[in-house]
């Protein structure tokens, strides 16, 4: 996972959370050279309030961490936890999105 460091042009803001992959590997890259991204540390899953059950369900499929679960394509996420559909994946995902933003940026988003 990485946190935008500084306002991009791209549209990214400061704080923002973006999966590895958002940006091709040469821009991704210079970005980090240039401390407008910064790699986060990623916590488990199992530490998180409420999600231990899934925490457990996803640790068979090799998924441990926020980062794996984010980088992780959704269809393994959904049969990892037993769905039919990715609407719960979509909520989970969006949740820890949320999570994991800096607590001045949670409140801006709130407004």
């Amino acid at each position: 996972m990485l946190r935008v460091a500084k306002n991009l042009s791209t549209g990214e803001r400061a704080g923002d959370v973006v999966a590895d992959d958002h940006f091709p590997n040469h821009i991704a890259n210079a970005l980090l050279r240039k401390g407008a991204l910064t790699r986060m540390a990623s916590p488990p899953l199992a530490e998180i309030e409420g999600w231990t059950l899934r925490a457990s369900k996803l640790r068979v499929a090799g998924i441990i961490t926020v980062e794996h679960f984010l980088d992780a394509p959704p269809e393994r996420v959904v049969a990892a936890l037993g769905h039919k559909t990715d609407r719960a994946y979509k909520q989970y995902r969006a949740e820890l999105l949320a999570i994991s933003r800096p607590p001045e940026r949670r409140r801006r988003s709130r407004r």
